[in-house]
């Protein structure tokens, strides 16, 4: 699908974030990603999605773009409601931060990837044999 290349892509971008093309400055990354996380509220209640993102550390100031930022933990959440799977359905969004690291976490009740999949998954335009189908 596009979008699951336009997320590729933008993954891609964010590992370029030396590049001097993006405008990087000490942002609250907790702040950016609540805020992204209260826009899925009313799309998680309609789906009857189990949406947890109570856990997240404030605050959490990173070097990044806050646009780049923002449209990233849109891009992931967006997908995590997309390919949520099963009878309970759950997404849970987590921001942790220590004097040295922030680190970011996002699971959904979506399906296993096989070891295959798993060693691809970041192959630019990757689709499982499902998604194809």
């Amino acid at each position: 699908s596009t979008h699951m290349a336009e997320t590729i892509n933008e993954l891609i971008s964010l590992s370029l974030v030396n590049s001097a093309k993006l405008a990087k400055k000490r942002n609250d990354v907790s702040a950016i990603l609540y805020d992204v996380c209260l826009s899925f509220d009313a799309v998680c209640y309609e789906s009857h999605i189990c949406y947890d993102y109570s856990k997240i550390d404030h605050p959490a100031y990173v070097m990044c773009s806050d646009k780049e930022m923002r449209k990233l933990f849109e891009q992931l959440l967006d997908n995590a409601v997309k390919y949520v799977l099963g009878p309970r359905k759950i997404i849970v969004v987590k921001l942790k931060r220590n004097r040295m690291h922030t680190l970011f976490s996002l699971s959904n009740s979506g399906g296993l990837l096989s070891r295959e999949e798993a060693k691809r998954i970041f192959d630019r335009f990757y689709r499982s044999p499902e998604q194809r189908a």
